[in-house]
Parts: structure tokens; sequence; C-alpha cells
């Protein structure tokens, strides 16, 4: 089920560029007041950032083809000697800035897509969107910085 979300995701975020990109050949006139996040201008990018890590994170915890010493079906050993690696710690930390960006603009946009673009909501949009990123990226970071430290063994 995860993987058919992550596929819709996709797609839907490759047809929307298409339409985009269709819809208006040549492009807009930039002007330096258009106030633009970095998260929303690194949708594209991240979301490409983030697929890479989708694969290799696959390769790595799951098939186990680019771990040191996978066992199949022994997630606890594969999990604390898969993150002993330190570049492979220091891997899965970094892919967690784009992640970070990506989420960030994706749950502000869905909660305004949501009706919370009225004046009432406005003003929590981004505070909410911003609590619930870093609540799931420094939660990803802590994974390997807990074995790193020694506090999973």
């Amino acid at each position: 089920m995860l993987l058919a979300t992550v596929l819709t995701h996709i797609v839907s975020a490759a047809q929307l560029w298409w339409q985009s990109n269709r819809a208006r050949p040549i492009g807009y006139k930039k002007t330096e007041s258009l106030s633009l996040s970095y998260a929303s201008r690194t949708m594209v990018w991240g979301g490409l950032t983030i697929l890479a890590f989708l694969i290799f994170h696959l390769l790595h915890l799951t098939i186990g083809t680019v771990h040191p010493d996978f066992v199949p079906g022994d997630a606890y050993h594969n999990f604390v000697a898969g993150f002993q690696v330190v570049p492979v710690s220091l891997a899965y930390i970094v892919a967690m800035v784009p992640l970070g960006f990506h989420l960030y603009h994706g749950i502000w946009s869905a909660l305004q897509t949501l009706g919370a673009a009225d004046v009432r909501y406005r003003d929590w949009r981004r505070p909410l969107a911003l609590v619930i990123t870093l609540i799931v990226v420094l939660g990803n970071m802590s994974f390997p910085v807990a074995v790193l430290a020694g506090i999973v063994r």
C-alpha cells in the first residue's frame, strides 16, 4: 500500500509538471517581488533526491544488497549493523534535509488546499507545517544518531 501511494504521488507530480509546462510553453516574466520559499522552488529536485534515497534505503535495509552484514528476517540486526557504518548514517541524516523541505511545502500546500487558506487559519498554517516536519525529520535523524552514539546496540 505504501509503495502504491508513493507511485501515485510520483505519477501525480509528473502529470502536474507536464500539464504546467504544456499550459504555458513560454515562462512567466519573473519579478523580484515574487515571494517563493526555498522549499517550494526545490520540490522537483527534492523529490528526485528523495526518490534516489528511497531506492538506496530499500536496497540497504529491505533487500540488503548494499548492506555490509545483511541477515534476512533480522530487522534489528540489520538496523544496528547498517547504521554503524558512518558514511551510511551520514547519508541518512543528510537525506532528511531535502525530505524536510519537501514535507514542509507539501504539508503547507495540503493545508491550503483543504481550506486553511482562510484568514482565520492562515497564521497557523506555516507553524503547523514546520512542527510536523521537524517531528518527522528529527525523529528520522535520531535513528542513525542513536546507533552511532551507542544508545541502540
